[in-house]
């Protein structure tokens, strides 16, 4: 009996297993049957074009949405008819991410090496007649000479893989058709010509990691390709002002959507690890990336990936060299002693940097120690509480800084045995002199934060603009331990503000303290009698504060990335001390953007606003300009080939690559500048002869040298 029952079970098991077998097939098939239907549907009813070079004929926003297709090396650019064939339907595939299919990564040479289609060739200025059999007589005939000519589109290795084929047009309109072939021609020759990898600090600084992505958006060595021909089927997107951003706070959202089109709103929270797995492509119709982190340049290959043609980007490769605080030293030093060997008065050591001295650099190392030890410095002691403060160079808000009190001195002492290790120390840290004599509000220490506009390379175009005071909330004590007295920075108050909300006082009136505007200063100074000039910012501050923007863009110029793609706005840190000598702290490669108050708010806002502006301002103007110069010489090649088959008569590819680019060089009207009521201050303009392209800020000594 209990063998039967045993057997019993077993039956029932397996009759359980078959059933849901059964069921699970039944499913598997309907799924099918639905995705197959809706598949076809799909084509069926919208027929959307499987490559951007097909778009010409659809809105704008509808072609946008293709961008998650795989493209199509065969389909049809300017097609004037908009009924597609059965066939076109049907060779459109699904929505996939392109050489990505089910997960793995395909290797897009290797399929285009194993395709048994011929090989993609360059356009060609000469089209040759093709020539068939006729069919009646044997006899070889000649056709249209630009019936059926196919071409490839590329300025790079990689656009060979791409084959563009022009549609037909009337068969009497042969000038229309040379046009289009002679636009694609200057097309592939001109844009994105800038061989990047020749520049030192690509090679040196930034090399490519292209196997990591930035928030999820994968590596796309055709995405310049498709971002530019959309941009030039579509100029009309430039209008538009499509922004990528991944800045996740409300403010800077809010404020990006004022001035255009957040086009990749999936970025506006914070990615969690694992999101990270998920792959994103770049729509091609961005215009400008604003991104809180300028990395983008390392995860993505400029002119290929990201920042083509039609394109700006907010940060210059090559800023490090003043934004750390070690290489700042570095460009200063090196600047200093360009012009101590040419016996010139252009420029001192210390005109408003406090000595500095980097203690992983040898002579450096060895040059303070020899001061620790001199009996100057013993007199100083006796006056003075602190002499030097130590920083980290890449440190911020604070981070690594310290007095160098008594303690801190045997410190530094016991670590490089008073400078017998200098050279072997690699830590990456410096010492510089404290300004012990700051100028005070109300008995509070304070620092200027000041922007620095470079709106652009090529040419170099710089603008300042007025900032704000930051005020430490601690009354100001040379005696204090305390980092919160002797530093200005915002972040090191949030222990302040708790202390002060405890006893009573509201967070807005700290705030309010903790900012103050030129105005409110310079009221202050003229009612405490420590200037008697009612002009003093115009006549003493701001001509002090550009003077010292001038000399460090000039000092750190070579080191940034030229081209007409990029800008940045830095902020830029000084103190004053009771004699009003303008002492720089640090420079800013990323200034905080977030309002603290409601002042700051509508300060920031109106400083944004004016930058964004200018930019777009910039990117209209370009894109008009290079089309119509494409479209200009075009027509001329057109016309010239009608005359004497020569389409480059009179012209040298040379020379109109050289006018090019003097036609795309970046420029910000005056007109511009009046409209918008612009708060910027222009103070360099490179596309002005020297020394008037500094706007005389700097002595006429400077450019002998």
């Amino acid at each position: 009996q209990m063998c039967i029952r045993d057997r019993n079970i077993v039956n029932l098991i397996l009759a359980s297993i078959l059933a849901l077998n059964l069921i699970g097939m039944v499913v598997i098939y309907s799924s099918m049957s639905r995705t197959k239907s809706g598949i076809q549907s799909h084509h069926g009813q919208q027929a959307q074009p499987q490559n951007l070079l097909s778009l010409k004929n659809i809105p704008a926003q509808q072609a946008e949405d293709t961008y998650l297709y795989q493209y199509e090396p065969n389909s049809k650019i300017f097609n004037d008819d908009s009924d597609q064939s059965q066939s076109d339907q049907d060779s459109i595939r699904k929505p996939s991410l392109p050489g990505l299919r089910k997960g793995k990564k395909t290797n897009t040479r290797k399929t285009v090496q194993k395709s048994k289609k011929p090989a993609l060739k360059k356009v060609s200025l000469k089209a040759k007649p093709l020539k068939h059999k006729a069919k009646k007589h044997g006899k070889t005939k000649k056709s249209n000479p630009y019936q059926n000519i196919t071409y490839a589109v590329y300025t790079n290795k990689q656009f060979n893989q791409f084959k563009v084929k022009w549609a037909q047009d009337a068969p009497s309109n042969m000038t229309y058709r040379r046009v289009q072939e002679y636009k694609l021609y200057l097309i592939q020759k001109l844009f994105n010509q800038q061989d990047f990898k020749n520049e030192n600090f690509f090679v040196k600084k930034f090399q490519y990691n292209r196997e990591k992505k930035f928030k999820g958006f994968i590596q796309q060595n055709n995405y310049c390709i498709n971002s530019d021909l959309y941009h030039i089927l579509h100029p009309e997107n430039v209008e538009q002002k499509n922004i990528f951003t991944n800045y996740h706070k409300e403010y800077m959202r809010e404020l990006i959507s004022t001035w255009g089109h957040d086009i990749h709103n999936e970025t506006n929270r914070i990615f969690k690890r694992n999101e990270h797995r998920f792959r994103r492509l770049f729509k091609p119709a961005i215009s400008v990336y604003i991104t809180m982190s300028a990395k983008m340049h390392s995860h993505y290959t400029p002119g290929k990936s990201f920042m083509c043609f039609f394109q700006m980007y907010n940060f210059i490769p090559g800023t490090y060299a003043i934004t750390r605080k070690d290489t700042l030293v570095r460009s200063v030093n090196n600047y200093a002693d360009k012009y101590e060997k040419a016996n010139s008065t252009c420029f001192k050591r210390e005109m408003f940097l406090p000595r500095s001295f980097r203690l992983y650099d040898y002579k450096e190392c060895k040059a303070f120690f020899q001061i620790l030890d001199s009996e100057e410095y013993a007199n100083l002691k006796k006056q003075k509480t602190v002499v030097y403060i130590r920083k980290i160079s890449k440190a911020h808000r604070g981070e690594g800084v310290r007095l160098v009190d008594e303690a801190e001195e045997q410190s530094l002492r016991t670590q490089y045995n008073n400078g017998k290790k200098c050279g072997k120390i690699r830590m990456n840290q410096l010492v510089q002199r404290y300004i012990d004599n700051p100028l005070l509000v109300e008995g509070h220490k304070f620092d200027f934060r000041i922007y620095l506009f470079i709106a652009s390379t090529d040419p170099l175009i710089v603008y300042y603009h007025d900032g704000f005071l930051r005020v430490s909330l601690p009354l100001y004590d040379p005696n204090s331990k305390d980092l919160a007295a002797h530093l200005t920075n915002t972040y090191l108050s949030k222990k302040f503000f708790a202390e002060q909300e405890q006893q009573g006082k509201s967070t807005e009136e700290l705030r309010d303290f903790q900012m103050w505007n030129f105005t409110r200063f310079h009221n202050y100074l003229v009612d405490s009698g420590k200037v008697n000039d009612t002009n003093w910012l115009d006549n003493y501050l701001r001509p002090l504060i550009k003077k010292a923007y001038a000399h460090l863009v000039r000092m750190s110029q070579k080191y940034m990335f030229k081209d007409v793609r990029v800008f940045q706005m830095l902020g830029v840190d000084f103190i004053l001390d009771q004699d009003l000598n303008l002492w720089l702290l640090e420079v800013n490669n990323i200034p905080s953007l977030e309002p603290s108050s409601e002042e700051k708010r509508k300060f920031m806002t109106k400083l944004l606003t004016d930058l964004y502006s200018s930019i777009f301002h910039m990117v209209e103007r370009r894109t008009k300009v290079a089309l119509e110069f494409v479209e200009e010489k075009a027509s001329q090649m057109a016309k010239s080939f009608e005359e004497n088959k020569k389409p480059l008569d009179g012209m040298n590819l040379k020379s109109l690559k050289e006018e090019f680019n003097k036609k795309v060089k970046n420029h910000i009207s005056e007109e511009f500048e009046k409209n918008i009521d612009f708060s910027f201050q222009k103070i360099i303009d490179e596309s002005l002869p020297e020394p008037d392209s500094y706007l005389g800020l700097i002595d006429n000594s400077c450019f002998a040298v």
